[in-house]
């Protein structure tokens, strides 16, 4: 026994130890080994500059909001170059099409507030003019011109920010180094990612990212984020139709760069460290120190004090944590999915019968399911008496096959037997379209919903002191009801299991021979033959044994035989 147990142990724990690294994206095509700086296409991310990235931190975990700002662009510098007729046509055909420039100029009043109004949407769309001619964003947007037009507006243009401590978080705005038409561009684009993926999966997919590592491999080099913070990116338009980005953090703590400690200590032999996250003060100077001193004997990589907001995957890090092999490999259902135990002797007694589509109305069977809160037929209501039964399995089957159903289903009838249930799926419709059917039976108060954009803690602790609140439901009295149904399923069986019971030599069911006798009829019919002349009753048929009968089949062969000869 103890080298079966070695044996076990040598296999599952490698074994899990793959399933978990599969779950970590550990190319640089991911942008959590690679951010992609140097590219000239930076569309996925924004850059800040001028700001101190400990006070940000501080701020933002302290629930404070920042606007998002751009340079200005320098229109009287560029509009030399341009063609002013063009400039001119192009822009009265913008105001003439644009909705809210044409609303402010119908409005009754003209007063302070509405000529601001006209002059902020005349020059957001003359911006948007300037650029659509294709002159204005291919000189402004060039990287010298923007560290140039940064510094002459009092801007420190550097992505390196200070780490100064003791301050009470960043006030005003993030300064990106971009102009307000190409940052309204990205931060529009990251923000409609972002809330497309919490829309289809409920997780938040936007981060910011705090410090980067540079390191090299093959002669290049890559930056990798450090500390990741959860945030929301929200939108405001003002009556001249300029947007406003704000970016606070969620609801979540940062998190450490796990794929980053993982690519390291497999490809390079060096263990990152991870900061403390759990105190609600995250020291990056600190932490920035530790993280240089364990990759200082390597050159060209060092750390840099960058903030960049984008998006980042992080839908395999929860399973990553949890699939530790050390914690797994004595559960019995993993033994068994890994290594192909059979551990019946650790199922339950009663799951030793496996619910079969035509017995889902045996006693022993359907005792199992004593509540069904939406349809299901003989398979699906078999799938949730072995679930019930203690049993492990898989469901599959296209779109419209009732597995929402049969979730449901196994969620009531846990329910009932006093289990607590945790339903969790890749996709958040998924999750709705159970609790839509869950609410509509009555169940709503006891589903806590928890996925990503619907749970803060100030709503997870209103909705438990809901439940802690709830009336205890008052039992229903059905038994009147439940022995008037269990007297006709009775009755139905016994009439089915009489139908299908074999009988005489043959070992044939009344429902065997019924449908013989049908197909025979079928068959005289194709031949043009009317059976109903031609019945013939047979004495104790029944008693006949197979090889009786095939005796006479026989001499009704030979007897047909002499008939056709005395026709010629």
């Amino acid at each position: 026994m103890p080298d079966l147990v070695t044996q076990e142990s040598t296999y599952l724990h490698p074994t899990l130890e793959g399933f978990r690294n599969k779950l970590l994206d550990l190319t640089t095509r991911n942008n959590l080994l690679n951010l992609g700086l140097k590219s000239k296409r930076i569309a996925r991310l924004i850059r800040f500059v001028d700001c101190n990235l400990q006070s940000v931190l501080d701020g933002l975990i302290a629930g404070r909001q920042y606007s998002l700002s751009a340079l200005k662009e320098p229109l009287k510098e560029k509009q030399s170059s341009l063609d002013d007729a063009a400039v001119e046509e192009a822009l009265e055909k913008a105001r003439s099409n644009d909705p809210l420039y044409q609303q402010i100029l119908a409005g009754d009043k003209v007063d302070e507030a509405s000529n601001a109004a006209l002059k902020q949407a005349n020059d957001r769309l003359r911006a948007g003019v300037l650029e659509d001619l294709g002159k204005l964003a291919k000189e402004s947007q060039a990287s010298k011109d923007l560290v140039a037009c940064a510094e002459q507006q009092g801007i420190n243009p550097s992505y390196s920010l200070p780490l100064s401590k003791g301050g009470k978080g960043h006030k005003g705005s993030l300064r990106a180094l971009l102009l307000e038409p190409r940052m309204e561009r990205v931060a529009e684009s990251i923000r409609k990612q972002a809330q497309s993926s919490i829309e289809e999966t409920g997780n938040n997919i936007l981060y910011s990212a705090f410090g980067c590592l540079e390191w090299a491999e093959k002669n290049k080099s890559f930056f990798a984020p450090l500390i990741l913070l959860p945030v929301e990116l929200t939108k405001t338009a003002n009556r001249g139709g300029a947007k406003t980005f704000y970016l606070g953090a969620s609801d979540d703590a940062p998190v450490a760069n796990v794929t980053l400690k993982e690519r390291l200590r497999r490809d390079f032999g060096i263990e990152l460290p991870m900061p403390d996250l759990n105190s609600g003060v995250v020291d990056l100077e600190s932490y920035f120190r530790a993280v240089a001193e364990s990759v200082a004997e390597l050159d060209g990589w060092q750390v840099h004090a960058y903030q960049n907001l984008a998006l980042f995957n992080f839908s395999g890090l929860g399973l990553y944590e949890d699939l530790i092999p050390e914690a797994l490999q004595d559960s019995p259902l993993v033994r068994q999915l890994l290594a192909a135990e059979l551990s019946e002797e650790e199922l339950p007694e009663e799951a030793d019968i496996i619910a079969e589509d035509a017995h889902v109305d045996q006693p022993e069977i359907a005792e199992r399911v004593p509540v069904l809160i939406a349809q299901a037929d003989a398979s699906q209501f078999a799938a949730v008496a072995d679930v019930m039964a203690g049993r492990s399995m898989v469901i599959e089957g296209p779109p419209g096959t009732g597995k929402s159903q049969t979730i449901t289903n196994i969620i009531a009838n846990a329910l009932y037997a006093g289990k607590r249930i945790l339903f969790v799926a890749e996709k958040k419709v998924a999750l709705d379209v159970v609790y839509i059917r869950l609410s509509e039976a009555g169940l709503k108060p006891y589903c806590l919903r928890i996925e990503s954009d619907k749970a803060n803690k100030r709503q997870v602790y209103d909705e438990l002191a809901q439940r802690i609140d709830f009336p205890l439901p008052r039992p229903p009295r059905r038994d009147g009801v439940h022995q008037v149904f269990n007297e006709l399923r009775q009755e139905l069986n016994t009439f089915s299991e009489r139908l299908n019971q074999p009988y005489g030599h043959e070992d044939k069911s009344q429902h065997d021979l019924l449908w013989l006798e049908m197909q025979l009829r079928c068959e005289l019919r194709a031949a043009s033959v009317d059976p109903s002349p031609h019945q013939i009753e047979i004495a104790a048929a029944c008693s006949n044994s197979k090889q009786r009968i095939e005796q006479n089949s026989q001499l009704l062969d030979e007897l047909a035989s002499l008939l056709e000869g005395l026709d010629r």
